[in-house]
């Protein structure tokens, strides 16, 4: 009977690890000039990194699986800009970001912390 508790209690607490692990993911990616954030509330957090002058202008695209997410817009002063995500990362699909701004263009693979 013992025995049988113990499993039946591993069992939930690896299930419920895994819900919980699936739902906190957060991810990271960085290139020369840019950082990008990824977390639980489902926002992207684009930062510009470089040491020149923040861009004026950015156009973004994010591929998360099958859905991707786009825009032009303007950084703020800080030279960042939060974008809401339709719904959380599914699962372990690859999240790819590139962002073009003043003829230039470079691409992050974000990866879970």
């Amino acid at each position: 009977m013992l025995r049988r508790s113990m499993l039946a209690f591993l069992l939930t607490a690896l299930f419920l690890t895994a819900c919980s692990d699936a739902q906190g993911q957060i991810y990271f990616g960085e290139s020369e000039h840019w950082q990008v954030d990824y977390g639980r509330d489902a926002v992207f957090i684009i930062k510009y990194v470089g040491v020149a002058d923040v861009p004026e202008e950015i156009a973004y695209n994010i591929e998360q699986g099958l859905r991707t997410t786009n825009g032009n817009t303007h950084l703020n002063e800080e030279g960042f800009l939060k974008v809401k995500s339709p719904q959380d990362n599914e699962g372990d699909a690859e999240i790819q970001v590139t962002i073009d701004w003043d003829g230039n263009s470079e691409s992050l693979t974000l990866v879970e912390k």
